[in-house]
C-alpha cells in the first residue's frame, strides 16, 4: 500500500493523471452529455485546456520540477486527437506546448553569473 501511495505522490504521476483527465475523460463526459462540438471546442480546448497548460508551466517552474514535465499534457492531447478528434485539433497541442513553455519561462528564476 505504501508503494502505491509513493507512486501517486510523485509529480510525474500527478501531472499525468490531471492531463489524462483533461484530454480523455472530460471530452468523453461532455460528449456523453450531448454538449455541442462548438461549445466543447470553445470551452474545452481553448479555455479549460489553455488555462491548464499555463498552470502546468507555472507549477513546474515554481516547484522547480524538471522542464520535461510540461511535455506530458501536449503529448497526451496529441494522442487524444489521434483517437477522438479531427486533424484540426493538432494545432491545439502546439499551442498548449507554447503556453506551457512561455509560462514556465516567465516564472523560472533567473540565475546571474558572477
Amino acid at each position: 500500500m505504501t508503494k502505491i501511495k509513493q507512486i501517486l505522490l510523485m509529480p510525474v504521476t500527478s501531472y499525468f493523471l490531471i492531463s489524462l483527465l483533461l484530454t480523455f475523460i472530460l471530452p468523453l463526459i461532455s460528449r456523453a452529455l450531448h454538449i455541442s462540438s462548438v461549445i466543447r471546442i470553445g470551452w474545452g480546448f481553448i479555455i479549460v485546456n489553455g488555462i491548464a497548460a499555463i498552470l502546468f508551466g507555472l507549477q513546474v517552474a515554481r516547484k522547480k520540477r524538471p522542464a520535461w514535465l510540461i511535455l506530458i499534457f501536449p503529448f497526451l492531447f496529441t494522442l487524444a486527437v489521434y483517437f477522438l478528434y479531427g486533424k484540426y485539433a493538432y494545432w491545439f497541442a502546439l499551442i498548449y506546448l507554447c503556453l506551457s513553455y512561455l509560462s514556465y519561462g516567465l516564472k523560472k528564476p533567473i540565475s546571474v553569473a558572477k
